[in-house]
C-alpha cells in the first residue's frame, strides 16, 4: 500500500467512525487548503466509542507527512487485528464499559446517535481467508 492509499483509507475510515470527512471546504481550492493545512478534528471528541489506538492508527494514515504513515497493507490489517483483538479482550474483562459497534462489520463503527431507520443498507465485509474479502447486502 502506497502513502496515497492509506490516506485514502485513513478518509474513509474516519468518515465511518466520525460520520463526517476529515477536511472541510466549501469549494474545490479551499478543500485542498484544509488537507494541506488542516489537521481533522480528534476522533475521540467526535464518537466517544471509537477505542482510541483506532483512532489513532486512523490519524496516523492521515499523516501530512507520507512517511509517518503505515509502510504497508499488512501493517495497517496487523494494526487493526491488534487492535480488535485487545478490545475483545477488554470487554471480556470488564475493564472497559464501551460495547461492541454495530452496523458495519469489520470492527468500523457508525454515527452516533444513528437509528436503524436512518441508515442506508450497508454490504457487510467478510474476511475469506487472509486476503481475500466477500461483499453481501445485510
Amino acid at each position: 500500500m502506497n502513502a496515497p492509499t492509506c490516506f485514502s483509507l485513513g478518509c474513509v475510515l474516519y468518515r465511518l467512525c466520525a460520520g463526517k470527512l476529515p477536511f472541510a471546504g466549501r469549494d474545490t481550492m479551499s478543500m485542498l487548503l484544509a488537507i494541506t493545512q488542516d489537521e481533522p478534528q480528534p476522533l475521540g471528541q467526535l464518537n466517544a466509542a471509537v477505542p482510541p489506538p483506532l483512532a489513532q492508527l486512523v490519524h496516523q494514515l492521515l499523516a501530512k507527512n507520507p512517511q509517518e504513515r503505515p509502510a504497508s497493507a499488512q501493517a495497517v490489517v496487523q494494526a487493526i487485528q491488534t487492535i480488535e483483538r485487545e478490545w475483545v479482550n477488554q470487554l471480556k474483562n470488564g475493564i472497559t464499559a464501551k460495547t461492541p459497534p454495530t452496523g458495519l462489520r469489520v470492527g468500523l463503527l457508525e454515527r452516533p446517535g444513528a437509528k436503524p431507520a436512518d441508515r442506508p443498507s450497508m454490504p457487510s465485509l467478510t474476511m475469506r481467508h487472509s486476503t481475500s474479502w466477500s461483499c453481501s447486502k445485510r
